[in-house]
């Protein structure tokens, strides 16, 4: 069931991440968001043993980062906060944490 979950969750993260990475600039919000989701997944992973958690601080570390990347952005002058980069961010989360998350089990599989 969890592999099902995470299946789905990359398909629909891969779908929606397709149509928005035809602007440069969501490229690096995507890169941005798997970069602080993968290594957060993984010691919360490493901490708790626990997969749900471990995909979604994951999660929640993008949505920080992409939030807090708006805010300071729309804080300069002629930029706005863009929801479409905090997306792109989130969905980069999303898709580093399911990724590190199943890595996770399959190597916890393994050990038993």
């Amino acid at each position: 069931m969890k592999n099902k979950i995470t299946i789905i969750t990359a398909m629909i993260s891969f779908v929606c991440s397709a149509q928005l990475l035809t602007e440069e600039d969501k490229k690096a919000h995507v890169l941005a968001g798997g970069f602080f989701a993968a290594p957060t997944s993984a010691i919360t992973f490493n901490e708790t043993g626990s997969y749900k958690k471990s995909f979604l601080n994951g999660v929640y570390a993008s949505v920080l980062v992409g939030v807090g990347k708006e805010v300071y952005d729309s804080s300069q002058s002629g930029n706005r906060f863009d929801n479409r980069d905090v997306l792109a961010t989130v969905i980069g989360g999303i898709v580093s944490s399911a990724l590190t998350t199943s890595v996770s089990y399959l190597i916890n599989k393994k050990k038993r």
